[in-house]
């Protein structure tokens, strides 16, 4: 068996389990979904703008996209959303269909938030990306905003504060800061790895507790876990032992304060690096 053979083999039994289809539903919910195939996938079946608001459509996904025999990976939006239609898979009747023609056009109208996303690509060079989000980690704690983070694949991680916390202003508007944020940051503490490509509305992120082509399961990790990772903790079957995925949520960082006094230290935070 090789590799690609022994992570659909260990995906299978991952998503045998009820209770991760729970996390992953839970997390998309207000939330579009997207499957995109890795370059080094032959057979390429990708969609985005799915909703898996329960169960039954997050399993149908599946059974579309011949899950079992295709290594894709999930991606769900930055942005909260409202009132999304429900499209055909049929990328044709899509193009037909008035009412993706105007989600497409009007995507900014079903925007009900947006979170602060921060992506560290650790492709390059693994152990320093992991030494930077360290130093972001303590960033944020310093600062007391909420906050999760978790691995996007081996060697990459995502961090988010989620939209309820951030300022309520015009979308464009904290798109246009979230850009000046992230440039700052990246500049002000040299952190090389974090992505500063531009943040646009449709942006898409690896959805918590999906599983990743490389063979992880993107983990929203605690305080422990962030500091003694490494990339074979958090391959499918490690998670599988030793991690009770049940109920365990974003494992978003409160410091014990109030929803009202995160959101002001999300606010001197964002004003502090923009």
């Amino acid at each position: 068996m090789n590799e690609r053979e022994k992570i659909l083999v260990e995906r299978e039994t991952y998503y045998k389990q009820i209770f991760v289809l729970f996390e992953i539903v839970k997390c998309l919910k207000n939330r579009e979904l997207a499957f995109l195939t890795p370059k080094t996938e032959e057979r390429k079946k990708s969609a985005r703008y799915l909703l898996a608001f329960n169960l039954d459509y997050l399993k149908k996904h599946f059974e579309w996209i011949d899950f079992n025999k295709t290594l894709v990976n999930m991606y769900m939006s930055v942005a909260k959303l409202k009132d999304v239609p429900v499209f055909s898979y049929n990328l044709a009747e899509r193009l037909n269909d008035e009412n993706y023609k105007n989600f497409n056009k009007e995507y900014e109208n079903f925007v009900v938030g947006y979170d602060l996303f921060l992506d560290f690509d650790g492709k390059e060079n693994p152990e320093k990306c992991l030494q930077e989000v360290k130093e972001m980690k303590k960033i944020f704690d310093e600062y007391k905003v909420p906050y999760y983070v978790m691995n996007s694949s081996l060697t990459g991680f995502h961090f988010h504060i989620p939209a309820e916390y951030m300022p309520s202003m015009d979308i464009k508007e904290l798109l246009a800061t979230l850009n000046d944020v992230i440039y700052n940051l990246k500049g002000v503490y040299n952190l090389s790895c974090l992505d500063e490509s531009v943040i646009d509305m449709k942006r898409i992120c690896k959805v918590p507790y999906s599983i990743v082509a490389d063979g992880s399961v993107c983990l929203p990790l605690n305080d422990f876990q962030l500091e003694s990772f490494r990339p074979e903790n958090v391959k499918i079957g490690n998670v599988l032992r030793t991690t009770m995925i049940k109920n365990r949520g974003l494992i978003v960082r409160t410091h014990n304060l109030s929803e009202d006094i995160l959101k002001e230290n999300v606010k001197k935070f964002i004003s502090e690096f923009e």
